[in-house]
């Protein structure tokens, strides 16, 4: 048994070694692909100078065949094994989640370096987990161990669990806060990078002045911009919600503020829904993993409409569970206005997020309706009276309260649906799949950069058997958002699987609970042999390790991805500006800066043209 370990565990180390270290932030260095799946894989082992070349397939049937070498190592493995293949209704109950985690992550074509990585390292830190087992428990007796124990981890987990609830939350915002103003400011300089964001504060602009829309100038070709109307009318292709918040942050002089404010708001929302749903120390746990999240920090640094929606949908969750809990009519207007203005952030993925509370109103009001016809109906009129304000924009502006900004500027084909796009290939079921199942290898990655699935705990929880009805409308959510852009033609990646990130909230509520109930987990559904303080012992370390990596190894490639001109757009031009005093006004200065800054830059000097502030007035 001790040279089982021993080769597990140099196994092990072997494979964290060579998956870990990253080139960009989807490949490993040392993994190289082809194509899909089935194509050529090379591995370089770096330390023995070895390189693999097989098929994908065969490198996941390593894999598999890896954890059946676990299982047989492992005598407490071995009797979950044998247990589940005795009783039918464990078998399905095992299968059925664990089946759906494996879909998430079939690798795509763009998802299967990263699906790679996550297999490999993960089979690797398994591997080494259990070589080092005995060790780690020796290590957890060792009287140094245990004096760093007493002295400084219990009282450093007593304060994060002990302190008030008010102050926590104050903690947590400000926390975040500081982590998304440097992102903002040191990686993003305070500008919009993306194309959809540039407009929005465009628009967001024209919004400050008083006006929906502005007048197109006279030589309005010379200021086309994609996401733009130009037919008259001067505006962008986007619903009011998130462009109002941006507005906002205009007034004081800072929108780059706004998504900041929202993201560090969302943290302390995951607070109060895992308290509310669960317990305060659930709660606080995802608090802890929303500040842990990278997706979510750099999200919330920028300007995109997710920042906006994750609140409002967040909001709305919890406000939904307070309507169901208690009969204040207060709780389900909240709910109400806050879906309807996450409609008018994102207009897909509002009822993406929504439908299985809907459906699960639906149903308390058929059987209980004396107890919740009133509620949902004060909840619907405050979504309906949100929804009102984004058809009445539509009707000032576009001239049709049903007619969306996206229409007039892609025509019909727009709209989700097969056979149609508003550019490229025609959207099919195939191609929605790919999408939806490409999405879902990256959030795995993506919302932690773990060196294991994301949705590992989540999976963990439901396998145990220990879910209830709110973690079944948790889980729906994720699937029917997914859903709702599986009928959608164009996929954006931008800072991660930006589609599915209001899905944060609910899968890091789960990863929370999935992980606060492991120890139960392993003892009654798997015949662990250890203590419930021994394994949340070892599932701290492992929490801690995959942190580590995160945070040295992934995220450091985003950082410098990001920081390096994202997307075609810098401060340059601004510098430039400001530096020689450039004012709106100045015409010679801005007939030398459309001359040669803007026609001969592309996108890239167009945002910050846009963001500069000059509009067609001051120009001509």
């Amino acid at each position: 048994m001790k040279f089982l370990r021993w080769l597990f565990r140099l196994i092990g180390i072997l494979l964290l070694i060579t998956v870990i270290p990253h080139r960009d932030p989807w490949n490993s260095t040392n993994i190289w692909t082809s194509g899909e799946v089935y194509h050529n894989v090379t591995v370089r082992l770096a330390i023995l100078g070895w390189r693999l070349s097989t098929s994908g397939i065969y490198i996941f049937l390593l894999v598999l065949l890896g954890l059946a070498l676990l299982v047989g190592a492992s005598p407490s493995a071995r009797n979950s094994f044998v247990d589940l293949i005795k009783s039918r209704r464990r078998r399905t109950s095992v299968i059925i989640p664990l089946a759906i985690f494996l879909l998430a992550l079939y690798p795509t074509r763009s998802g299967l370096p990263m699906v790679l990585y996550l297999a490999l390292s993960g089979l690797g830190l398994l591997f080494t987990l259990f070589g080092i087992y005995p060790a780690l428990i020796w290590l957890r007796r060792w009287t140094p161990s245990e004096l760093f124990y007493v002295r400084i981890w219990k009282p450093i987990s007593k304060g994060f669990y002990g302190i008030r609830p008010r102050y926590f939350m104050i903690l947590v915002f400000s926390v975040t806060f500081a982590l998304t103003n440097i992102c903002c400011y040191f990686i993003f300089d305070h500008v919009p990078h993306i194309q959809d964001n540039i407009v929005q504060l465009f628009h967001a602009k024209i919004f400050l002045s008083g006006h929906l829309t502005a007048p197109s100038h006279e030589h309005k070709e010379f200021f086309d911009f994609i996401f733009n109307i130009n037919n008259g009318r001067w505006y962008s292709e986007y619903p009011p919600g998130h462009t109002f918040m941006i507005m906002l942050g205009l007034i004081i002089g800072a929108p780059w503020i706004i998504n900041p404010l929202l993201g560090s708001a969302s943290i302390v929302l995951f607070y109060l829904i895992g308290k509310e749903l669960y317990d305060e120390r659930t709660g606080r746990l995802a608090a802890l993993l929303g500040i842990l999240s990278p997706f979510i920090i750099f999200m919330s640094s920028g300007f995109f409409s997710h920042g906006t929606s994750l609140f409002y949908t967040a909001l709305f969750m919890l406000f939904f569970i307070k309507t169901v809990r208690s009969p204040k009519l207060r709780y389900p207007l909240i709910a109400g206005i806050s879906l309807g203005v996450a409609l008018n952030a994102r207009i897909l993925t509002a009822p993406g997020i929504a439908l299985p509370y809907a459906f699960y109103a639906i149903y308390l009001m058929v059987t209980r309706r004396r107890d919740y016809l009133l509620r949902f109906a004060v909840m619907l009129m405050g979504f309906m009276l949100l929804a009102g304000v984004l058809a009445g924009f539509n009707y000032l502006t576009n001239g049709h309260p049903l007619l969306t900004g996206y229409e007039v500027a892609w025509g019909k084909e727009h709209h989700p649906g097969f056979g149609h796009s508003a550019w490229g290939p025609p959207h099919t079921p195939k191609k929605g799949l790919m999408q939806n199942l490409n999405n879902l290898n990256a959030l795995n990655k993506y919302l932690f950069e773990w060196c294991i699935p994301c949705t590992f705990f989540v999976m963990l929880l439901f396998v145990g058997g220990r879910q209830n009805r709110w973690d079944y409308m948790l889980i729906s959510s994720v699937f029917s958002l997914s859903f709702v852009y599986f009928f959608y033609w164009f996929q954006g990646w931008a800072f991660g699987p930006r589609f599915m990130y209001e899905s944060t909230c609910p899968l890091i509520l789960l990863t929370a609970k999935g992980i606060m109930d492991t120890p139960d987990i392993m003892r009654e559904r798997f015949h662990a042999t250890s203590s419930k303080d021994q394994i949340r012992y070892l599932l701290n370390l492992v929490i801690a390790f995959c942190s580590v990596v995160a945070v040295s190894a992934n995220v450091p490639q985003f950082v410098r991805m990001y920081s390096n001109n994202y997307w075609g757009v810098d401060t340059e031009v601004q510098q430039a500006v400001e530096r020689e005093k450039i004012t709106n006004h100045d015409v010679k200065a801005i007939e030398y800066f459309l001359k040669e800054k803007f026609f001969h830059a592309g996108w890239g000097k167009w945002s910050e043209f846009i963001h500069f502030g000059l509009t067609s007035q001051d120009i001509f």
